[in-house]
């Protein structure tokens, strides 16, 4: 007991003697700390005369950006933005005895055209996209629709053997001329049939033959386009007219179009790019069926897929011209969007009507960090303080994929249903 006891005490000892060791060497280190890293010297004012106070706005970019945040910027628009659809169909060859029409467009023409509507300040915007609510556009620029109908021919789109589009087709002069003015922007929607043609993949000094292959060069100059924004939608597998069809002959011509997509982009060794194709319909010759059933019948086929049926395409000529309202007014109707026919007639109209078609405008709202950049609440905030400043001065606002309007100094934001 004894011992036992004589051990404690020793123990308490040694724990004592540590303790007064660390203490020591704690007071020691607070003593080699400089004073000057602990005390702020505050200079004189030369001026003693009282300062004038000037009222500012809350500044909206308070910071550069940190690891964790990230600048949010806006598109905005002073009104509703009305978008055109601007449609082609085929391209040819510049020979002088031959014009354009309303199916075949010169190649020249076709160049005369993009640089008609780049100069009215037009800029091409993703069909898809701004159908699901993605208004973001290139600043101080008309957004504006190009769509093309009856792919795939080789006037359309063909591949040189360095796997660039030829300027020999007319998504070749697109490319052509995106290179150089990249404010144009580079997308279409392409509405194809596949049961209706060969596609020509040698090209001569005037016409397209169809040789050896053309199924493995439909399929890359498929692949190359939707890596290129270039994105295909069903126009039904022969291009028939609809209010001739029954009901199983019309499912067919749907889905069987979406089969042979499927096999050429397995041929290509893509078959995944299947997955990303969105379920829209072009109306052949812009007729519906024409039978109440029947028109039912078309907005519920099934696609393979599997997406719902995000859109019906109309069209028409600039005599009755119609464009896309925005996809969250009341105007808006998925299953009836009008198209237009693209001739000389439709560019003049777009060009001398663009005024109607607002302007995108883009601003910064200040940093958030990247957690919260889609919180809802942050964005308005953000807004608010944008438009109270003046850095902001819109309407209609575009923020990270989602949709606010600012109106008598209240943001809200927009919904847009999708089916």
């Amino acid at each position: 007991m004894v011992q036992s006891k004589n051990m404690t005490v020793s123990i308490h000892f040694q724990r004592c003697l540590w303790l007064i060791m660390f203490l020591f060497i704690m007071v020691l280190s607070a003593c080699a700390t400089p004073i000057s890293s602990s005390v702020t010297t505050i200079s004189p004012p030369t001026n003693t005369a009282t300062p004038t106070i000037t009222q500012t706005a809350t500044p909206i970019f308070t910071a550069t950006p940190g690891a964790d945040e990230v600048s949010l910027v806006a598109t905005y628009y002073a009104t509703d933005p009305m978008v055109p659809i601007l449609t082609y169909h085929r391209f040819k060859n510049d020979n002088p005895e031959d014009v354009s029409d309303s199916v075949k467009v010169k190649y020249s023409d076709f160049r005369a055209h993009l640089q008609s509507l780049y100069d009215a300040g037009y800029t091409l915007v993703p069909l898809e996209n701004w159908i699901k609510g993605d208004l973001t556009s290139v600043a101080g620029r008309r957004p504006l629709v190009l769509a093309v109908d009856d792919l795939y021919f080789a006037d359309q789109l063909f591949l040189n053997e360095d796997g660039t589009p030829s300027n020999r087709s007319g998504l070749g002069i697109l490319w052509e001329f995106y290179q150089e003015h990249p404010d144009f922007g580079y997308s279409a929607a392409l509405f194809y049939n596949l049961g209706d043609k060969y596609y020509g993949n040698h090209q001569t000094t005037s016409w397209f033959i169809v040789t050896d292959g053309w199924e493995e060069a439909l399929a890359s100059v498929i692949v190359w386009g939707i890596e290129h924004d270039l994105m295909p939608y069903n126009h039904f597998y022969t291009h028939p007219q609809l209010a001739k069809l029954d009901g199983p002959t019309m499912l067919y011509e749907y889905q069987q179009n979406e089969i042979r997509m499927k096999q050429l982009l397995t041929m290509a060794g893509r078959p995944e790019l299947f997955k990303e194709l969105d379920n829209m319909i072009a109306l052949t010759y812009g007729a519906w069926p024409g039978t109440e059933y029947m028109n039912e019948f078309l907005l519920g086929m099934p696609s393979l897929t599997r997406k719902p049926l995000l859109a019906v395409f109309e069209i028409d000529y600039a005599l009755r011209a119609k464009y896309m309202p925005p996809p969250y007014s009341a105007e808006f109707d998925r299953y009836h969007i009008p198209r237009l026919v693209a001739n000389a007639d439709s560019v003049e109209l777009l060009v001398n009507e663009k005024d109607q078609f607002p302007l995108a405008q883009q601003c910064t709202l200040g940093t958030a960090k990247i957690t919260e950049a889609d919180d809802v609440e942050i964005i308005k905030d953000l807004l608010l303080n944008a438009t109270r400043s003046g850095n902001c001065q819109g309407v209609i606002y575009a923020v990270n994929g989602r949709l606010f309007q600012v109106e008598n100094g209240l943001v809200s934001e927009i919904k847009v249903s999708l089916p």
